[in-house]
């Protein structure tokens, strides 16, 4: 869970109003937002550890490394769409 929590800290340092709360149910990492850039939302991403690399699940693109920072796109394109 440390990982996620420090790869949405990252993605969102010099970002505000930003809430969200992460739980963990057996070998995935959910975040739940409810606040993203000031506008209430309801939304879930899920993140796994595979091998020791974080991977985030993008539903239109599937499992994808975060340790290549061009994959935090994919990130980005669910949270504000």
């Amino acid at each position: 869970m440390q990982r996620v929590k420090e790869f949405i800290e990252k993605q969102i340092i010099d970002l505000e109003e930003f809430d969200y709360k992460i739980e963990q149910e057996n070998e995935f990492i959910y975040v739940l937002f409810s606040q993203i850039l000031g506008k209430k939302i309801d939304k879930e991403l899920t993140f796994k550890l595979f091998d020791d690399i974080l991977f985030y699940h993008s539903l239109n693109y599937g499992w994808k490394p975060l340790e290549k920072t061009i994959n935090n796109r994919y990130f980005w394109i669910d949270l504000l769409f």
